[in-house]
């Protein structure tokens, strides 16, 4: 299970925001996920640094990753199911209305 502990709200561009893991079965917590969205597409970019390649070309360089696509497809859903519960929790919840119905 993975749990997030943060979520900073941004929505900036494509940039929704900004999360921090635990993963309890690892005893560590990653930083500063970045939550992005496009129309009805969203997906998380790990840490990373900012690069420029011999062409001039800004490239971004992971601080991790997984050899074996497949976890790393596992482990990003398993980052967003908890990022969206963080989030769902976090929402205000509405007050009932309590006035008299007017029929």
């Amino acid at each position: 299970m993975i749990e997030c502990i943060d979520f900073k709200e941004i929505n900036k561009g494509l940039l929704v925001g900004f999360a921090n893991v635990f993963v309890p079965k690892w005893g560590i917590e990653i930083f500063n996920i970045q939550l992005c969205r496009k129309n009805d597409q969203a997906w998380v970019n790990f840490p990373s640094r900012e690069f420029i390649d011999k062409e001039g070309i800004k490239k971004f360089l992971p601080y991790f990753r997984f050899p074996n696509k497949e976890m790393g497809d596992l482990f990003q859903s398993k980052v967003m199911e908890a990022i969206n519960e963080f989030r769902a929790k976090s929402l205000p919840q509405e007050e009932p209305n309590h006035e008299e119905v007017p029929f």
